[in-house]
């Protein structure tokens, strides 16, 4: 699969890979995932699925679908 580089805003070292972005953790990461679980079992779509932290520093998101996608 090709990569491709994620620039601008909170992004710096985050790639896209497939559909998956990979980017740096940080000591926050774990409280996000908490939050984006909640928020899945509460039913809701809109947010990024965190998938898994493979080891500290990278963290793997599949991004939510665009809402015009639907």
């Amino acid at each position: 699969m090709s990569e491709t580089e994620l620039r601008g805003g909170n992004t710096v070292g985050a790639a896209r890979i497939g559909d998956v972005v990979h980017k740096r953790a940080a000591p926050w990461t774990p409280t996000v995932h908490a939050v984006l679980r909640h928020l899945e079992a509460a039913g809701f779509d809109g947010a990024p699925r965190a998938t898994e932290v493979e080891s500290l520093p990278t963290d793997f998101w599949r991004p939510a679908p665009h809402p015009g996608a639907r």
